[in-house]
Parts: structure tokens; sequence; C-alpha cells
């Protein structure tokens, strides 16, 4: 069972998108949503500059069994992640 569900936004970088289901969600996991550095209203990040970084990024929120729940650009992100950390 997952300790957090995190929330991925799509290519948008709405972070409210995920809102709604996460007020109805009935988990006892802490739910944290993350957005894309400068999309949507979330701000750029010095040290984030491609997309190796923002691998780096979504991989520090994995410190323990955790549910990633996505859509749109986040989708490819939630199907890519596993492969990309165990190579590198």
């Amino acid at each position: 069972m997952p300790s957090k569900i995190l929330f991925l936004p799509g290519a948008s970088g709405n972070t409210r998108f995920w809102q709604p289901v996460m007020q109805r969600l009935q988990h006892p996991a802490r739910q944290m949503h993350l957005g894309w550095p400068g999309f949507g209203a979330t701000p750029a990040r010095q040290e984030v500059n491609g997309f190796d970084d923002l691998v780096r990024m979504v991989s520090a929120e994995l410190d323990g069994p955790t549910a990633l729940v996505a859509q749109s650009m986040g989708v490819w992100w939630r199907c890519w992640l596993p492969c990309r950390t165990r190579a590198g």
C-alpha cells in the first residue's frame, strides 16, 4: 500500500487538474501534486534546465511506496520514469 500519492500534471502544467480527485479520494496515503517548473503557474527553477533535471525532481519525491497518478504528459512520465531511474 502506498504511503504517498503523487499527482503529476499534463503538458499544460495545471496543478489544479487533480484537485477534485484529491478532495474525494479516501485513502490514508499523503497526497501531493507536483508542478512542472515553468509550466502553468509553477515558477521556473534554476536547477531544472532539461528532461534529466525533471527526472531527478520527480525521483526525489519517490522516497517510499508511492502511487503515481498522471494524465497527458504525466502518463508518459509514469511509464518512462521506472526505466530511467533503474538505468542511471
